[in-house]
């Protein structure tokens, strides 16, 4: 149990526990077995949170304390939002193997605080994380990632980049973002395993540093200043590449944001598509940025097409910027 779970958690008493079976009793989704047993009827529950890692109609609650101890918890973090009139949104974070147990418990709390419409709780199913070729449990060893975390990571990030003390822990995040939610992540210490996190902190690198460049050489009186050119960039970029990166940029949040955030039907988030799609984005840029020179002489037949690319770069910036902040990683401007 880390410090946040610790301090949410409070044990609820056996008159607690009892108060909450009642609760559940009344409700018509529930009903009891031979063994008088809770018994919790899903297939009549809304769609949003039927349990998708069960293909029964009806599932058995467990006879577990924990349970009732995060449902006596959860009442009195709700408590404190009772007359919040804004949404409430809660999102639950637990690897593919305890998405069962995460889901039971959001259906059971809908049933006893449905006066609380204005909840809405979400999943962040992330793979397990193990070391080397161990087999996955659902126990995290803190331990264990920690020294993983500060030996290994941090002696390839000293090997690859300027040691940024951001970059390792970054590099675990993405590890464990960029991964399907039924996968397990390997915990190695070689550089393949990691080479696409870092090299899409990279990408972010390098752009920032052409921007960067020519923010310097602004100052010193080598180049004008620049020339934004809003809704009309399109027609400014020349290259098939840079109309297809704008376009790409444009329909991000359309594509992979709203799908994972605002749809009713889907309760999960998928970050890990998000940040898939980011790392494709950024090998596409490679190459480009390689070949390509951003920054020309300062000439007048040539600053348009300088000033519109370096628009095109700031957009994927502030793209790159938002997205990593999702996971309270800063965008790393030197590598």
């Amino acid at each position: 149990m880390n410090d946040d779970e610790q301090y949410f958690l409070e044990i609820s008493s056996n008159e607690q526990q009892q108060t909450i079976e009642k609760l559940l009793k009344k409700s018509n989704l529930i009903s009891i077995d031979n063994d008088n047993r809770l018994i919790v009827n899903i297939e009549h529950i809304d769609n949003d949170y039927l349990l998708k890692s069960s293909k029964e109609t009806s599932i058995r609650i467990p006879d577990d304390n924990r349970l009732y101890d995060k449902l006596y918890s959860f009442e009195k973090v709700l408590n404190k939002y009772q007359v919040c009139l804004d949404e409430i949104n809660i999102v639950h974070i637990c690897d593919f193997q305890s998405q069962y147990q995460c889901e039971l418990f959001v259906i059971l709390s809908k049933i006893l605080y449905s006066n609380y419409s204005h909840l809405k709780q979400r999943f962040l199913i992330l793979a397990p994380a193990v070391n080397g070729d161990d087999r996955p449990s659902t126990i995290y060893d803190d331990l264990s990632v920690d020294n993983y975390m500060k030996e290994v990571l941090a002696n390839i990030v000293n090997q690859r980049t300027a040691a940024s003390p951001f970059i390792p822990m970054a590099v675990f995040k993405l590890q464990l973002m960029c991964r399907k939610q039924n996968s397990i992540v390997h915990l190695r210490s070689n550089i393949e395993t990691n080479h696409d996190a870092l090299f899409l902190l990279y990408t972010g690198a390098r752009l920032i540093s052409i921007l960067n460049s020519y923010e310097e050489k602004y100052k010193n009186g080598l180049y004008p200043a620049r020339e934004v050119y809003e809704d009309k960039l399109e027609n400014m970029l020349t290259s098939k590449d840079e109309q297809d990166f704008l376009k790409w940029i444009n329909s991000f949040e359309s594509r992979f944001l709203m799908k994972s955030f605002t749809d009713t039907n889907k309760v999960q988030v998928n970050l890990d598509k998000i940040f898939q799609e980011l790392i494709l984005f950024s090998r596409r840029l490679s190459p480009y940025y390689s070949k390509v020179r951003i920054l020309t002489e300062n000439q007048s037949h040539l600053l348009p097409i300088m000033f519109a690319r370096l628009e095109l770069i700031t957009r994927i910036v502030l793209l790159f910027r938002r997205i990593l902040s999702f996971l309270a990683i800063p965008l790393i401007e030197r590598m």
